[in-house]
């Protein structure tokens, strides 16, 4: 009974202790090129908008098939950027997600052999 009992109490504390974890926002832009509504979504680095040091410039990296990659990218970029030996630099990311890639990635003079 007394097991019972304190498996139920530590389920139900990280029940409660739970946080949602957010990397990024998502937006969208109406395209009129393709009539649609397109989906991004955006990760900015931790000092973004730290006003410390500056207004800083940072590169932005765009990634094809955001909705497959992106949690994977900014988890990579975040692993090298951490540290006293950073082995990328921060950057914004910005994934784009797919809705046709027949359409959005066409071939184009390609032969198959």
């Amino acid at each position: 009974m007394k097991k019972i009992l304190f498996i139920l109490l530590i389920i139900s504390s990280a029940v409660r202790g739970q946080e949602p974890i957010e990397i990024g926002t998502k937006h969208s832009v109406y395209s009129n090129n393709l009539d649609e509504e397109r989906q991004y979504w955006v990760y900015l680095p931790p000092r973004y908008n730290d006003d410390m040091y500056g207004k800083a410039h940072y590169p932005v990296l765009y990634l094809l098939d955001g909705e497959k990659f992106f949690h994977l990218l900014v988890g990579i970029h975040t692993s090298f950027t951490r540290g006293m030996y950073n082995n990328m630099p921060e950057c914004i990311i910005v994934g784009i997600t797919n809705t046709d890639r027949t359409r959005d990635l066409p071939l184009q003079n390609v032969t198959l052999n």
